[in-house]
């Protein structure tokens, strides 16, 4: 994955997490087409494609991990964290400013 790619993604985290999601429910189904293709029922198949798949919950966050900078989107959660507490107490925020 490109650096750009990887750095766009952290300032659009939920077309990221959509994106995931639809991916993984494209190779879930991929899955249980083959296993239905092979003769299994509908409903054991689809069973069956999410063992093998693994835990969804898991697979995401790896996913996810892959596709951004996470010292970046740390770097950015701290940063929304300092201007939301400094504009909550704007009286701090200027002593602390001008100190």
């Amino acid at each position: 994955m490109g650096l750009f790619r990887r750095f766009a993604n952290v300032l659009r985290p939920n077309r990221l997490a959509r994106d995931i999601e639809r991916e993984m429910a494209f190779h879930m189904a991929e899955k249980t087409d083959d296993l239905v293709a092979s003769g299994m029922s509908e409903t054991d198949a689809r069973r069956e494609a999410r063992r093998r798949f693994g835990n969804p919950s898991f697979q995401k966050e790896q996913t996810r991990d892959a596709d951004i900078m996470t010292w970046l989107e740390s770097l950015a959660a701290d940063v929304r964290y300092a201007v939301r507490a400094l504009r909550a107490s704007p009286a701090f925020a200027l002593v602390t400013i001008v100190s």
